[in-house]
């Protein structure tokens, strides 16, 4: 049923993208806006190669993994740089 140019399965498609913009929205300010639980992001974190897995701590033995390889570990509270075997 069209009412003036304007059908029902565009209104359901644009309630949808509605939805996924608005969540993705408060997902995004759920991050930045500072409240008692957590840490306040910066508002750029997105743009920022440190929130990717390329350059996040091995929990397993307080490294960091650099470059995304685990050949080149540098191990973070003496600065040296070992190989695995």
């Amino acid at each position: 049923m069209i009412y003036n140019n304007y059908s029902f399965n565009s209104a359901l498609i644009m309630l949808f993208i509605d939805f996924l913009v608005f969540f993705l929205l408060g997902l995004y300010m759920d991050k930045v806006i500072p409240s008692a639980f957590g840490q306040r992001m910066n508002p750029c974190f997105l743009c920022m190669p440190s929130y990717y897995s390329c350059c996040k701590k091995d929990r397993r033995r307080g490294q960091v993994n650099v470059g995304g390889n685990s050949e080149g570990l540098i191990d973070k509270e003496e600065g040296d740089a070992f190989e695995l075997a």
